[in-house]
């Protein structure tokens, strides 16, 4: 298996890596997810996640259904 990093690409950085203005949220790593539960809502957030970047974000309950849709598929 090759490495991540070489001369011509960059080592990722970690993934909470420069996160800043938490609050009531709670972050948790997955495999490949990174899970933020808002305790006082979104709205009202100053979290900032520099690695969010890197990927899309989708509430719990879309993903629930898209998972859904996709087992009637089967």
């Amino acid at each position: 298996m090759s490495s991540p990093c070489s001369l011509t690409r960059r080592c990722p950085s970690p993934p909470l890596q420069g996160v800043t203005g938490i609050g009531e949220e709670q972050l948790a790593l997955g495999k490949r997810e990174l899970f933020i539960h808002y305790g006082d809502g979104m709205a009202g957030s100053r979290l900032r996640v520099p690695f969010a970047a890197n990927g899309t974000g989708r509430n719990i309950n879309t993903v629930s259904g898209l998972a859904g849709m996709a087992a009637e598929l089967d």
